[in-house]
C-alpha cells in the first residue's frame, strides 16, 4: 500500500486547536475546531450551531463557556485570549437567556426545578459577565425578596444566599439598597444558627453583614444588635468544629474586625473586653488556632490581634499634664511596694524622696513625672511598671534592689528608664498604633492566652533585660546596645510563636547574650555570602581574580622549584623513590632516582636527568591513570609525554594530599591549563574573600544595590570651564 503525503495546515499564532461540547442537544458529538482569534465570537458560535444543526440561530441566545473545574466563566472579547491549544469549551445558553430561564423557573417552576436552577445560579454568579446580565434582569431584587421571606425551604435558601454573596462580590451593587428587614433576617440566621442545618447559610449571612458594615451606611443596625445585645451569639459560631468550621470562623472574625474598624471607642472596648474573658480566649486557642487553619483565617486572627492591641494607643498617647495627679499616685505606689515604705513624698524629706526616685531608676530624681512626657509610650509605660510591681512583687523588688545597692552607679540597670525604653521597643515590634496590613498573617497565640497580654509580655521582658544587662556587664554608656540585644531576643522568640507566657520565658532565656552574638556572626557571614552575588561584587571579583590566581600559580611553581619526593610506579606492586625539581626558568623538569633512606632533596646540579616541559602532553590524576584501573590508589598522578619524546608515561604516588595538589596545579600551570585542585579552589575563595573585605571596608553598613546606578545623559557640550 502506498501512503500519500499530506501537509498539515500551517497555523498562525491567532489560530488554536480546541474542543467544543454542548448540552443543548442530546448525545451531541464534541467537535474539534480551529479557534481563530481574529474572527468575531458570533461567527464562531454560528459555525458551531451549524455543525450541530441547532436552529433557529439567534446570536444573543448562545455563548461559549470554559469547561474547566478551575474556570467556568463565559468566553468574552476581553478574555478570549485565554483560549489556548487544548482548551475545552462548552456551547450553551448565553448569560442573558440563562438569567431569564432561571427567573422564570423561580417564578413558576416546581420545587425540584427551582433546586436545579438555584444550584446553577450559585455556580454561575461568580462570573462577572453572568452577574451583570442577571442583575440587569432584576434578578438581585428577587433574591433580596426571597431572603426577606421566611417561607422558602432551607435547602433552597442555601443556594440563594450563596448566589447573593457571589453577585454582590463583584462590586457593581451598593449595599445601601438593602433594607433593615433584609439585614435583620441575616442577623436572625446567625442568632438562631442551630435552626439552620446548612452551615453555608450562616457563612453567607456573616459575609453579607461584613460587607454591609464595611461598605454600607447601615452598619449601626448590626453594631447595635451584636455589640450591645448579643455578642455572645456571634462568638458562639467560633466553637464550630466541622468541615466548614474554617470558613465559618473566618467570616465570624471578619465581621468582628469590621465592627471594630467602623465602631467608636466604646464599641471597640466592649468587643475587646468580651474577648479578653477566659471562656472566649480558650475558644480561640482551642477551636480556632490549629495547624490546619486556612491562610485567610490566619489573616483575620492577625487583623483582630492588631486592632485589639491598638486600643493601647489611648494610653500611650495620653498627656501627662492632664493626668499629673494619677501619675504621682502611681509613682508613690511603686515606691511603697519597692521599699515597704509610705510612698507619699509629704512624709519624707527632699533627700529621701530623691534617693527613692534614683533607686527606682528615674531620669529626673526631682520630678519623675517628667519621665513620662514622651509620647509614645506616655502613661502606658507607668501602667506596665505598676502591673509588674503588683502582680510580680517579688521579681519587681529583686530588679529594683539589685540595681540600687551597688556603690558604683555606672553598672546599675535603671528600672524606670529601661522600662520606658523597653516599652517603646515592644510597641514598635508589635506595630501598635498602625492599621493591619492587607496581606499580613503573622499573629501571636500568646496574646490570646492572657487577660492583659501586653503587660504580661513587658513583665517577662524586663526580667530578661535585667539579666542581659548583667551578662554584658553593661554600664549606662551601653544602654542602647543592651536594648538592641533585648529587642533581638524578643523578636527571635516571637518568631517561634509561643502559645503561653511560660513557653515564651523558656524560649527567650535560650537566646542569651552569647547566643545572640553567635547568631549575629553566622547571619553576617551568610549575608556576606549573599552580597557576594551582587553584580558590583561579581565585577570586582572578576577584576581581582586574575591577580589572585597568579599569586597561587607563583606559589605552586615555587613548590616545584624547591623540589619534592615521590614514589614512582614501576609495576603494580613496586615503587621507586624519585625526586623532581623544576628549573628556575620553568622550562626544564629535573629528576633523579633516589633511595628510601635519603631524606634531603638533591640539588639541581645533582639531578643530571631532565626533560623539557614542552614535551609534557597531559596530566592524569587518580582513576584516570593507566595503573589505577580496578584498584584503589590514593594520591596517584601520571604525566604523559609527546610521541617524539624519549619518555612515555610517568606515574607517581604523592606522599600526601597537599603535595599532590601543589604539584598537579604546578604542572597544569606550566601547560597553561586551569588549576582545578580542591586546595587551589579553597585558597582562591579565602584570598578572594579577604581581598574583597579589605576593598569594601569603606562600605560597611551600606546596602550594595543589585543594579548599578543609571548613567546620566550626556551634557549638551563638553566646553569645560577652568579657573586659572
Amino acid at each position: 500500500m502506498i501512503l500519500t503525503k499530506s501537509k498539515m495546515p500551517v497555523l498562525t499564532q491567532d489560530v488554536v486547536k480546541i474542543a467544543v461540547k454542548t448540552n443543548l442537544i442530546p448525545d451531541a458529538i464534541p467537535q474539534l475546531i480551529e479557534f481563530d482569534q481574529t474572527q468575531p465570537l458570533t461567527t464562531i458560535i454560528q459555525n458551531l450551531c451549524n455543525r450541530w444543526s441547532i436552529v433557529p440561530f439567534e446570536a444573543e441566545n448562545y455563548a461559549l463557556q470554559f469547561d474547566d473545574s478551575t474556570q467556568q466563566c463565559f468566553v468574552t472579547e476581553k478574555n478570549r485570549k485565554e483560549v489556548k491549544n487544548g482548551t475545552v469549551l462548552q456551547l450553551r445558553s448565553s448569560p442573558m437567556k440563562t438569567s431569564k430561564d432561571i427567573l422564570k423557573t423561580l417564578e413558576s417552576g416546581t420545587q425540584e426545578e427551582k433546586f436545579i436552577a438555584l444550584k446553577e445560579l450559585a455556580e454561575l454568579s461568580s462570573d462577572l459577565t453572568f452577574a451583570i446580565e442577571y442583575i440587569k434582569e432584576k434578578g438581585l431584587n428577587i433574591l433580596i425578596h426571597i431572603i426577606e421571606n421566611e417561607d422558602w425551604p432551607i435547602n433552597l435558601l442555601q443556594f440563594i444566599m450563596m448566589a447573593f454573596v457571589e453577585l454582590t462580590d463583584h462590586g457593581t451593587v451598593s449595599f445601601d439598597i438593602l433594607s433593615e428587614t433584609f439585614i435583620n433576617r441575616n442577623i436572625e440566621f446567625i442568632k438562631n444558627s442551630s435552626k439552620y442545618h446548612q452551615k453555608e447559610i450562616i457563612i453567607a449571612a456573616l459575609n453579607i453583614l461584613e460587607n454591609i458594615v464595611q461598605n454600607g451606611s447601615k452598619h449601626h443596625i448590626i453594631e447595635k444588635e451584636f455589640v450591645y445585645n448579643s455578642l455572645e451569639s456571634l462568638l458562639n459560631t467560633l466553637k464550630e468544629s466541622d468541615k466548614l468550621s474554617n470558613q465559618l470562623q473566618n467570616n465570624t472574625l471578619a465581621l468582628i474586625n469590621a465592627l471594630i474598624i467602623k465602631g467608636n471607642d466604646e464599641t471597640k472596648k466592649i468587643i475587646s473586653d468580651t474577648f479578653s474573658k477566659k471562656q472566649y480566649r480558650s475558644v480561640i486557642l482551642g477551636k480556632v488556632i490549629s495547624e490546619t487553619m486556612s491562610q485567610e483565617l490566619s489573616h483575620q486572627l492577625y487583623v483582630f490581634q492588631t486592632l485589639t492591641l491598638s486600643l493601647l494607643e489611648n494610653r500611650m498617647r495620653v498627656s501627662v499634664q492632664a493626668h499629673e495627679q494619677e501619675v504621682i499616685d502611681k509613682i508613690n505606689k511603686l515606691k511603697k511596694i519597692a521599699f515597704d515604705a509610705d510612698g507619699s513624698d509629704s512624709h519624707h524629706d527632699a533627700s529621701s524622696v530623691r534617693l527613692y526616685n534614683k533607686k527606682l531608676g528615674f531620669k529626673d530624681n526631682f520630678n519623675p513625672v517628667k519621665d513620662f512626657i514622651e509620647i509614645p509610650p506616655g502613661l502606658l509605660a507607668l501602667d506596665c511598671m505598676l502591673f509588674f510591681a503588683v502582680h510580680y512583687e517579688h521579681n519587681f523588688k529583686k530588679v529594683v534592689h539589685e540595681n540600687s545597692i551597688r556603690q558604683d552607679d555606672m553598672h546599675d540597670c535603671p528600672f524606670a528608664r529601661t522600662s520606658i525604653e523597653l516599652i517603646k521597643h515592644l510597641l514598635d515590634i508589635l506595630k501598635i498604633g498602625t492599621m493591619p496590613n492587607e496581606s499580613g498573617g503573622d499573629f501571636q497565640p500568646i496574646f490570646f492566652a492572657h487577660d492583659l497580654p501586653f503587660e504580661e509580655l513587658y513583665s517577662a521582658c524586663i526580667i530578661v533585660l535585667n539579666k542581659t544587662w548583667k551578662d554584658m556587664r553593661a554600664t549606662v554608656e551601653d544602654f542602647a546596645k543592651v536594648l538592641s540585644i533585648v529587642r533581638e531576643q524578643v523578636t527571635r522568640t516571637l518568631a517561634l510563636h509561643p502559645k503561653t507566657m511560660d513557653e515564651f520565658t523558656t524560649q527567650i532565656n535560650r537566646f542569651s547574650y552569647s547566643t545572640i552574638t553567635k547568631l549575629r556572626q553566622q547571619e553576617r557571614e551568610s549575608r556576606e555570602e549573599v552580597e557576594s552575588t551582587a553584580p558590583a561584587i561579581v565585577n570586582l571579583k572578576e577584576k581581582i581574580m586574575p591577580e589572585i590566581m597568579q599569586l597561587i600559580k607563583q606559589q605552586r611553581l615555587q613548590f616545584m622549584t624547591n623540589g619534592a619526593k615521590f614514589q614512582k610506579q614501576v609495576n603494580r606492586s613496586k615503587h621507586k623513590p624519585y625526586y623532581l625539581r623544576l628549573s628556575p626558568n620553568h622550562k626544564v623538569l629535573h629528576y633523579l632516582e633516589g633511595d628510601e633512606k635519603s631524606g634531603q632533596i638533591p640539588t639541581l646540579e645533582e639531578m643530571k636527568q631532565k626533560i623539557q616541559v614542552s614535551d609534557i602532553r597531559q596530566l592524569l590524576i587518580g582513576k584516570d591513570c593507566p595503573s589505577a584501573k580496578n584498584r584503589k590508589q590514593n594520591y596517584l598522578f601520571a604525566i604523559t609525554f609527546d610521541k617524539e619524546s624519549e619518555q612515555d608515561t610517568w606515574e607517581f604516588v604523592a606522599p600526601d594530599e597537599q603535595s599532590l595538589n601543589y604539584f598537579c596545579d604546578g604542572i597544569n600551570a606550566l601547560l597553561n591549563q586551569p588549576m582545578e585542585s580542591p586546595l587551589a579552589k579553597q585558597e582562591l575563595d579565602i584570598l578572594l574573600s579577604m581581598r574583597i573585605k579589605i576593598q569594601l571596608l569603606d562600605t560597611e553598613g551600606l546596602d550594595i544595590s543589585k543594579e548599578p546606578p543609571p548613567i546620566p545623559p550626556e551634557p549638551d557640550n563638553y566646553d569645560f570651564c577652568f579657573e586659572s
